[in-house]
C-alpha cells in the first residue's frame, strides 16, 4: 500500500497530551475501537478492542499498521487471505468511509480470532484536512455461526424434502438412488457419493447410481469383494457408520489403502444397510484430493438421507437379486439352435434388458415338428420380472404341444389362447408370432397374436412387406378367433422376427426406431448376405440408433431362405 502522508506534528502533539481523557472517553464504549494517524501509527485503542485481538494492555497494541502482520491474517468471509491494503484500517485511512464492513481477524499464534462488523472512516482537523482514521469494530462471530447453522439446516431440510418428492413421484429406486447421491454430494461439497450393494454369497460389490465432482473418473462397477482385501462384515460390525478421515491412517491393510486411492477415494464416509443382520448395501461419501475431518453435522446429514433412502435401496437390492435369477432362467428358456434347418439359414439374437431396467419376457422358439417342416416362433410376455420370465417357459412349452398335435396353425394357436386365458394363467397377455415354413413347396404360413409385423424382404423386387396382425394377443379373450396368412418365398428372402425391444428403441419415447426403421435396415442389408450377418447388422444399427441404450429386452430371429 502507499505510505500514508505524515500527520503534523502539531496536531500529533495535541492529540499525544489528550490522549489519557480520550482513551477514558473510548474505554467506556461496547464496541471495539482504534485510532490512528495518518501514517498509520496506533494512537488510542479501547479496553474492547484489545480483547478482541487477544492483547491484555493498550501497550502492546501501539506500533505501526504496518507491524500489524507480524501478529495477525485478516479474511474475508470466504475465507480468501486479504493483502494489507484491503484491511479495515488501510481502507479507512486510504480515505474510504464504510459500515459494516465483515471480516475475519486471526492472531497468527491461535490465541484469538473473531468475525468483526467495522465502521470506518477519517477525522478532519480545523481546516478540515484528513487527521486521524477511526474504526469501531462489533464481535458478530456468534452471530455469523448462528446464520451458518440455520442455513445448514434449512439446506439439509431441503435436501431431505428434495429426496422425499423424489420417493413420492417414483416407482423406480435406481432414480431416487440416483437423486439422493447427487443432491447430498452437492449439500456435502463432497466429490463423490455413491450407493453400493454388497452380495457375500456372490462375493461381489456393485457401485451405482454414483454422483461425482465433474473432472473425476467414475468408479461404479462391479467388483469382487476380495478386491478390497478386507472383511467388510468386520468393518460395520454393530451398525457403525465409517468414518475415516484419511483412508492412509485407517487401520485397514496396505492393499485395501491402495485400493481406495485407485478409486479416488482418500476420505470416506459409509453409512451401512443391513437385512436380517447382514449388511447388504452402504452408502458412500468420499473426498478425493486429501484428508477432511467429517463434522457432526455432516455425519449426522449422510446418515438422515441413508435413513430416507433405506426403502429404496431395499428394493434395488431385491431387484438386482431377481433380475440375476431372470437372466439365468431366461438363458435356459431360449433355444438351443439347430445346426441347420430344411432350406433356412436361420440367426438368433437375445439380449437382457440392462442393468437399469427390469426383466421383461422376450422369447424365441425354433423347431421342426414333423418332416422337414420348420415352426419358427418369436413372443413377448407383458409384465416384468420373475413373474414373466417364468410365464415363458409356460407359453413355449405349452406352444410345442399344440403345435404338435398336428393341428393347422390357426387352431393352435386358438386352442392354445384358450387354455391360457381359461385357465388364468398369465397375470397379463402375451404378443406373438408364430410361423411354420414348408420347404416343399416355399411355403411360409404365419399367425400373428397382435405382435409386430414380420419384415419379409423379396429378393427379386427389393420390396419389403410388413406380415401385421391375424387376431389379438394371447390371453385377452378366451373365444378369439385366429386365421393364418401365408406367403411363397424365393431364394434369396430374407424375414426379419423382432420384438419391441426393437422397434422401440432409442435416445428418447420421441425419437424411437419404429418398424420403418427397422425395415430401412433389412432393405440395406446386401442380398448374398447370410443369416448371421444380417442379424449383426440390423443389431449394430439399432443400438447406434439408440446410442447404445437398449433398455428393454430385444429378441430377434432372422430368416434367409435357400
Amino acid at each position: 500500500m502507499t505510505s500514508p502522508e505524515p500527520p503534523d506534528p502539531r496536531l500529533l502533539g495535541k492529540w499525544e497530551h489528550d490522549l489519557p481523557q480520550i482513551e477514558a472517553i473510548i474505554d467506556s464504549l461496547a464496541e471495539g475501537m482504534v485510532i490512528a494517524d495518518t501514517s498509520g501509527r496506533l494512537l488510542a485503542a479501547n479496553q474492547a478492542y484489545v480483547r478482541l485481538v487477544g492483547f491484555a494492555r493498550h501497550e502492546d497494541l501501539r506500533q505501526s499498521l504496518t507491524d500489524l502482520p507480524q501478529w495477525f491474517e485478516v479474511r474475508d468471509l470466504s475465507g480468501k487471505v486479504l493483502p494489507l491494503d484491503q484491511w479495515p484500517l488501510s481502507r479507512a485511512l486510504a480515505g474510504e468511509t464504510f459500515t459494516d464492513l465483515q471480516v475475519e481477524l486471526r492472531r497468527l499464534d491461535g490465541t484469538a480470532a473473531f468475525i468483526g462488523s467495522y465502521n470506518g472512516s477519517m477525522a478532519a482537523d480545523g481546516d478540515g484536512a484528513p487527521a486521524l482514521a477511526v474504526l469501531t469494530v462489533r464481535d458478530i462471530t456468534a452471530q455469523k455461526l448462528t446464520e451458518a447453522a440455520l442455513e445448514t439446516a434449512y439446506q439439509h431440510e431441503k435436501l431431505l424434502n428434495e429426496i422425499g418428492q423424489a420417493i413420492r413421484l417414483t416407482l423406480d429406486p435406481r432414480e431416487v438412488q440416483t437423486v439422493a447421491s447427487r443432491s447430498l454430494g452437492q449439500a456435502l461439497l463432497a466429490d463423490r457419493c455413491y450407493f453400493a450393494q454388497i452380495d457375500f454369497a456372490a462375493q461381489r460389490i456393485w457401485i451405482a447410481e454414483e454422483w461425482r465432482r465433474d473432472d473425476l473418473f467414475p468408479i461404479s462397477g462391479d467388483y469382487p469383494l476380495a478386491d478390497f482385501a478386507v472383511d467388510f462384515r468386520h468393518i460395520f460390525d454393530g451398525n457403525r457408520t465409517l468414518i475415516a478421515p484419511d483412508t492412509r491412517l485407517y487401520p485397514w491393510p496396505k492393499e485395501t489403502v491402495a485400493v481406495m486411492e485407485q478409486h479416488g477415494v482418500r476420505a470416506l464416509l459409509n453409512v451401512p444397510f443391513f437385512d436380517d443382520g447382514s449388511l447388504v448395501a452402504l452408502l458412500g461419501v468420499a473426498m478425493a484430493d486429501g484428508p477432511h475431518e467429517w463434522t457432526e453435522a455432516e455425519i449426522g446429514l449422510t446418515e438422515a438421507v441413508a435413513m430416507q433412502t433405506r426403502t429404496a435401496v431395499e428394493a434395488v437390492r431385491i431387484s438386482r437379486r431377481e433380475h440375476n435369477i431372470a437372466i439365468a432362467l431366461q438363458q435356459t428358456l431360449q433355444p438351443k439352435m439347430p445346426a441347420g434347418m430344411p432350406g433356412l439359414q436361420v440367426s438368433d439374437f437375445y439380449r437382457a434388458a440392462l442393468a437399469e431396467a427390469e426383466i421383461g419376457g422376450d422369447f424365441c422358439d425354433l423347431f421342426s415338428p414333423e418332416g422337414d417342416n420348420t415352426i419358427l416362433v418369436i413372443g413377448d410376455v407383458s409384465g416384468k420380472g420373475l413373474a414373466a420370465a417364468t410365464q415363458v417357459a409356460a407359453v413355449r412349452n405349452m406352444l410345442r404341444c399344440v403345435i404338435y398335435q398336428g393341428l393347422p396353425l390357426a387352431e393352435a394357436v386358438a386352442q392354445l389362447n384358450q387354455i391360457l386365458t381359461t385357465q388364468n394363467l398369465l397375470s397379463g397377455f402375451v404378443t406373438m408370432c408364430v410361423a411354420q415354413y414348408s420347404p416343399a413347396d416355399h411355403t411360409f404360413t404365419y399367425v400373428s397374436c397382435g405382435h409386430e409385423p414380420v419384415l419379409l424382404r423379396h429378393a427379386a423386387t427389393g420390396h419389403i412387406e410388413m406380415l401385421g396382425p391375424t387376431g389379438p394377443p394371447l390371453g385377452v379373450e378366451a373365444t378369439a378367433e385366429y386365421t393364418h396368412e401365408a406367403r411363397r418365398l424365393q431364394a434369396g428372402d430374407a424375414l426379419l422376427l423382432y420384438t419391441d425391444g426393437l422397434s422401440e428403441s432409442g435416445p428418447s419415447r420421441q425419437d424411437m426406431l419404429g418398424v420403418d426403421g427397422l425395415a430401412n435396415l433389412l432393405r440395406a442389408h446386401p442380398l448374398h448376405e447370410d443369416a448371421h450377418g444380417l442379424c449383426q447388422r440390423i443389431i449394430a444399427g439399432v443400438e447406434k440408433h439408440a446410442r447404445g441404450d437398449l433398455r428393454d429386452d430385444a429378441c430377434i430371429l432372422t430368416v434367409r431362405v435357400l
